[in-house]
Protein backbone atom coordinates (compact mmCIF):
# COMPACT_ATOMS: atom_id res chain seq x y z
CA UNK A 1 0.00 0.00 0.00
CA UNK A 2 2.94 2.75 0.77
CA UNK A 3 4.59 1.91 -2.24
CA UNK A 4 1.60 2.44 -4.13
CA UNK A 5 1.18 6.04 -2.08
CA UNK A 6 4.28 6.39 -2.94
CA UNK A 7 3.82 6.34 -7.07
CA UNK A 8 0.71 8.40 -6.78
CA UNK A 9 2.87 11.27 -4.95
CA UNK A 10 5.98 10.87 -7.16
CA UNK A 11 3.40 11.08 -10.41
CA UNK A 12 2.83 14.53 -8.51
CA UNK A 13 6.33 15.89 -8.46
CA UNK A 14 6.16 15.46 -4.31
CA UNK A 15 9.06 13.87 -4.31
CA UNK A 16 9.65 14.03 -0.53
CA UNK A 17 6.57 12.53 0.54
CA UNK A 18 7.28 9.85 -1.84
CA UNK A 19 10.40 8.98 -0.84
CA UNK A 20 8.82 8.66 3.09
CA UNK A 21 6.01 6.42 1.58
CA UNK A 22 8.86 4.24 -0.26
CA UNK A 23 10.99 4.10 2.93
CA UNK A 24 7.92 2.97 4.90
CA UNK A 25 6.83 0.49 2.49
CA UNK A 26 10.18 -0.70 2.54
CA UNK A 27 10.08 -1.27 6.24
CA UNK A 28 6.74 -3.32 5.82
CA UNK A 29 7.97 -5.55 2.98
CA UNK A 30 11.69 -5.16 2.08
CA UNK A 31 11.43 -7.84 -0.68
CA UNK A 32 8.61 -5.63 -2.94
CA UNK A 33 10.86 -4.71 -5.89
CA UNK A 34 8.45 -1.90 -7.31
CA UNK A 35 9.29 -0.21 -4.27
CA UNK A 36 12.85 0.21 -5.15
CA UNK A 37 12.03 0.37 -9.14
CA UNK A 38 9.72 3.68 -8.20
CA UNK A 39 11.89 4.96 -5.38
CA UNK A 40 14.89 4.83 -8.43
CA UNK A 41 12.71 6.85 -10.67
CA UNK A 42 12.18 9.09 -7.68
CA UNK A 43 15.87 9.90 -7.29
CA UNK A 44 16.74 9.78 -11.03
CA UNK A 45 13.34 12.93 -11.59
CA UNK A 46 16.12 14.34 -8.98
CA UNK A 47 19.26 14.10 -10.49
CA UNK A 48 20.60 12.00 -7.69
CA UNK A 49 21.54 9.36 -9.81
CA UNK A 50 23.58 7.32 -7.49
CA UNK A 51 20.84 6.58 -5.16
CA UNK A 52 19.05 5.74 -8.19
CA UNK A 53 21.46 3.21 -9.72
CA UNK A 54 21.18 1.61 -6.53
CA UNK A 55 17.80 1.51 -5.88
CA UNK A 56 17.13 0.29 -9.72
CA UNK A 57 19.81 -2.70 -8.82
CA UNK A 58 18.12 -3.89 -5.55
CA UNK A 59 14.27 -3.67 -7.83
CA UNK A 60 16.41 -6.17 -10.76
CA UNK A 61 17.45 -7.87 -7.86
CA UNK A 62 14.40 -8.87 -6.60
CA UNK A 63 12.47 -9.56 -9.89
CA UNK A 64 14.95 -8.89 -12.86
CA UNK A 65 11.91 -8.77 -15.26
CA UNK A 66 11.20 -5.20 -14.36
CA UNK A 67 11.89 -3.16 -17.47
CA UNK A 68 11.02 0.28 -16.37
CA UNK A 69 14.08 -0.07 -13.74
CA UNK A 70 16.46 -1.76 -16.29
CA UNK A 71 15.76 1.26 -17.89
CA UNK A 72 16.21 3.57 -15.71
CA UNK A 73 19.62 2.30 -14.49
CA UNK A 74 20.77 2.33 -18.05
CA UNK A 75 19.96 5.92 -18.21
CA UNK A 76 21.08 6.26 -14.30
CA UNK A 77 24.34 4.68 -15.37
CA UNK A 78 24.72 7.42 -18.44
CA UNK A 79 24.35 10.25 -16.21
CA UNK A 80 26.97 9.22 -13.58
CA UNK A 81 29.41 7.51 -16.53
CA UNK A 82 29.41 11.80 -18.51
CA UNK A 83 30.07 13.73 -15.83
Amino acid sequence: MYAEIGTIYAKHDRFGEALEAFATAEKLDPNYALTFANRGGVYEKKQQYLAAIENYQRALSLDSSIQAAAAGLARSQQHVHYR
